[in-house]
């Protein structure tokens, strides 16, 4: 059978496709490209709108010979604290972080890695970011950092390259109307305004106005943009009236640097004095969103003190005209962004009005229901929306629990938030984030609530999935205790769940099998049917291990019924690939390795990483069962590979430890050590797409 095999030529990475077009930088992106191959920390500092993240990605992009682990880019602006930066890059190399201590589970998956991270605006986080790059750097040879930031991260070994404003003609002298886009300032004016007029052209008639625009705006890049935005309403000759009577207003000399960031700075005053009252108050407002907003949220969010929901979209539609904000489609979804200078300098605006804490509260309230809903829809046939729709919301979220556990008073809505996202937590492999913020908020405040019950509860389950029993044991103790204080019937349900997960950590699995079969007829009763399936599919593995066939089937199949008469597809996923680890204990390799196959093929386009890892361990026992040693070990190296990436180990999952140690040492008597060490290391080489691929060849 042919073997998938590393594709070096593949594009990997989620290195973003530019929505417009790449301006000039002829001398700056080669110059940018040879300092980084020369240095393994590159950091592009300027003023602010000076174009530092547009040339990042210029240069990551067009690197003469790419990385074979790929590209990989973090906004740090949208990550909100400086401990979940490491969750942040692992998060976009679509790696499942389970660990107890992320950084540590992070230099270990980049340990071998040969790749390119590019971490974007690390303005806003510089000290943590330097933390991470220097721990980065030592570790992982193969590495290398480009890095954008208005100040230096002060890393030992880093290279520095300040980037310039866009060219301008020099003062007195003359610049044919034809030679005048080989100026990028002209260049970029031009193709910006050909967007909104599309019969605008730099001729001998408005060379004059344009230079003279591109000067009065020191050749900033995003000063130049919103210029040109100008342009759907004002003449070129109004454009550049306006612009001269308000700079002339202001001082703007000194160093090139200083002055650049006033000219920016004063370049927003003006375009923000232009908009109408409406459009300034929902640019401020909306610059309580991180990460992109849809326009429910903005509607939401925004309106209140005499605007209305329909003065949000008009305003919205206008802010993207005049190029405040960058709409986006993603799979589908339309999503409205602010550019990190301009969302400073709404916030800004923001608290010189006195809203900030009005419009953090609303922001707080809006993803606080967002995610009380979604935990209403697992086990549906909306779970999948859902997912997604909280994958695109994560930095909102973030944003939400932070300000919930820096404000007084506010930590029992961040308990709610963080409860309320355990199974996103889950689903999406954010454990050591989920424990993050459970565990500051437990920690802020102890009211015995019913929330504060749930909150113990998908702490615990977080905790126990990383098989970190010591700590979550104590949590879902108290969760016990509280909810039956509280009469709540269904939480002490849950939190006999999470003591099921221990026992069975704990090579336990008739005490695992005990408190399950006390924890259904609750749950049947309470009407919870997400918490029925949970306990179903629990109870497959824990009576697979106790070896009660008939049980764990029948727990098995009605687990799959139900979410497939909910139409809840990942759900499904995760019932098969419990099936499928009865079948292999009961030695039915082929029906276990469908199975296996039917879920992963479930979650691929899912990017469920942890759950893809499973299916990966299964496949690899049903291949080892079947006598096909050779495709064992393959599956066995592609699995080590991402179980690293996940931060986690099938030995301290006590329902696959038996079986893994058995495929391994079974496989490894029946190749001999050499045959199964190249095989192991061939399968632990595969790309992602590559492993996925062979794991659904059938065997």
């Amino acid at each position: 059978m042919a073997v998938a095999t590393r594709a070096p030529a593949r594009q990997v990475g989620n290195l973003p496709v530019d929505a417009t077009s790449f301006v000039g930088r002829w001398r700056e992106a080669p110059r940018a490209r040879g300092y980084l191959s020369h240095s393994r920390l590159l950091t592009l500092t300027g003023v602010g709108g000076v174009g530092k993240s547009r040339l990042a990605l210029r240069v990551a992009g067009t690197l003469r010979h790419p990385p074979p682990d790929g590209v990989w880019t973090v906004d740090v602006s949208g990550v909100g604290s400086g401990e979940l930066l490491a969750q942040a890059v692992a998060d976009a190399m679509g790696l499942c972080q389970r660990a107890a201590e992320p950084v540590t589970a992070l230099l270990d998956h980049l340990r071998d890695r040969q790749l390119l991270l590019v971490l974007d605006n690390c303005e806003q986080m510089r000290g943590p970011c330097a933390v991470l790059v220097e721990r980065l750097l030592a570790a992982a040879p193969g590495v290398r950092v480009l890095a954008t930031s208005r100040q230096p991260l002060g890393v030992p070994g880093e290279r520095l390259y300040v980037v310039p404003a866009l060219s301008v003609p020099e003062p007195d002298h003359p610049v044919p109307a034809d030679l005048l886009t080989r100026y990028d300032a002209v260049s970029l004016f031009a193709q910006r305004a050909a967007d909104i007029r599309a019969d605008f052209r730099v001729g001998a008639e408005n060379r004059e106005l344009v230079i003279r625009l591109c000067r009065q705006l020191d050749g900033v890049p995003l000063a130049i943009e919103l210029a040109a935005a100008r342009l759907r309403t004002l003449s070129l000759e109004q454009l550049v009236a306006r612009l001269g009577d308000y700079f002339g207003l202001l001082a703007i000399d000194g160093p090139a640097g200083a002055s650049r960031q006033r000219t920016l700075r004063a370049t927003m005053d003006w375009s923000f004095d232009l908009c109408s009252p409406v459009e300034r108050a929902v640019w401020a407002r909306l610059s309580v969103f991180s990460g992109g907003v849809d326009l429910a949220a903005a509607e939401a969010v925004c309106a209140g003190e005499g605007i209305t929901r329909e003065d949000v979209d008009d305003a919205v539609l206008g802010l993207v005209d005049k190029s405040v904000l960058a709409r986006e489609e993603i799979a589908g979804s339309v999503r409205y962004r602010l550019l990190a200078t301009v969302r400073e300098y709404g916030r800004q605006r923001l608290a010189a009005a006195g809203e900030e804490p009005t419009l953090r509260r609303r922001h707080r309230d809006w993803y606080r229901d967002l995610a009380a809903a979604s935990a209403r829809a697992w086990t549906t046939d909306a779970e999948l929306g859902w997912l997604a729709r909280l994958r695109a919301e994560h930095a909102n979220l973030r944003c939400a629990l932070e300000y919930c556990l820096t404000v007084p008073g506010e930590a029992e809505a961040g308990l709610a938030i963080g409860a309320s996202l355990a199974d996103y937590w889950y689903a999406t492999g954010h454990l050591a984030e989920g424990r993050h913020w459970l565990g500051r908020a437990l920690a802020v405040t102890r009211r015995p609530t019913a929330t504060r019950a749930r909150a113990l509860w998908a702490d615990g389950w977080c905790g126990l999935l990383q098989g970190d029993t010591d700590t979550a044991l104590p949590l879902v103790r108290e969760c016990e205790t509280l909810a039956t204080r509280l009469r709540d019937e269904a939480m002490v349900a849950y939190a006999k769940l999470d003591r099921a997960i221990a026992e069975l950590n704990q090579q336990r699995p008739d005490r695992a099998s005990s408190l399950l079969g006390e924890a259904l007829p609750r749950l049947r009763s309470a009407g919870d049917s997400h918490g029925v399936w949970l306990t179903l599919y629990l109870r497959v593995l824990a009576e697979s291990v106790r070896g009660d066939v008939d049980r764990a089937a029948a727990s098995g199949e009605e687990c799959v019924a139900l979410s497939e008469a909910r139409g809840a597809g990942w759900s499904r996923s995760q019932g098969l690939w419990a099936l499928g680890v009865l079948r292999c204990r009961q030695g039915e390799w082929a029906r276990a390795a469908a199975l296996a196959r039917d879920s992963l093929r479930q979650k691929w386009p899912l990017r469920d990483r942890w759950g893809m890892t499973l299916c990966l361990e299964l496949l690899a026992w049903a291949a080892a069962g079947a006598g096909q040693a050779d495709r064992a070990a393959r599956l066995l190296g592609a699995g080590h590979a991402w179980w690293r990436a996940v931060g986690s180990s099938p030995a301290v999952l006590g329902a696959l430890a038996d079986s893994h140690r058995h495929c391994v040492e079974d496989t490894r008597r029946l190749l001999g050590e050499h045959e199964f060490t190249t095989a192991f290391r061939e399968g632990g080489g595969f790309a992602t797409d590559d492993a996925i691929a062979y794991a659904l060849q059938a065997g």
